[in-house]
C-alpha cells in the first residue's frame, strides 16, 4: 500500500471514529432525556392515581353521583327539550 493511500485511509478512519463518538455522545444524552421522562411520568401517574383517589373519597363522604355514572337517559330527562 503506497503511503497517500494509508494516510487517506487512517484520515478516513479518524474521522469516522470522531464521527462515532459524536453518535455515542448524542445517544447517551438521548438515554438520560427518556430516563427524566419516564421518570416524570411516572412520578405524575402517581400524582394522578392519588388525585383520583381523593375525588372519590370526596363523592363517597358526600354522597355525589359522579356525571360519569349518570347513562345518558338520565341526562336526556334532566334537560327540557
Amino acid at each position: 500500500m503506497n503511503e497517500t493511500i494509508r494516510d487517506q485511509a487512517e484520515r478516513a478512519a479518524l474521522v469516522q471514529r470522531l464521527q462515532l463518538d459524536a453518535l455515542h455522545l448524542a445517544l447517551q444524552g438521548l438515554d438520560s432525556q427518556i430516563a427524566d421522562i419516564e421518570s416524570e411520568s411516572a412520578r405524575q401517574s402517581a400524582e394522578l392515581s392519588l388525585l383520583a383517589d381523593k375525588l372519590s373519597q370526596l363523592h363517597n363522604d358526600h354522597n355525589l353521583v359522579r356525571i360519569s355514572d349518570l347513562s345518558i337517559v338520565d341526562s336526556q330527562e334532566e334537560c327540557p327539550a
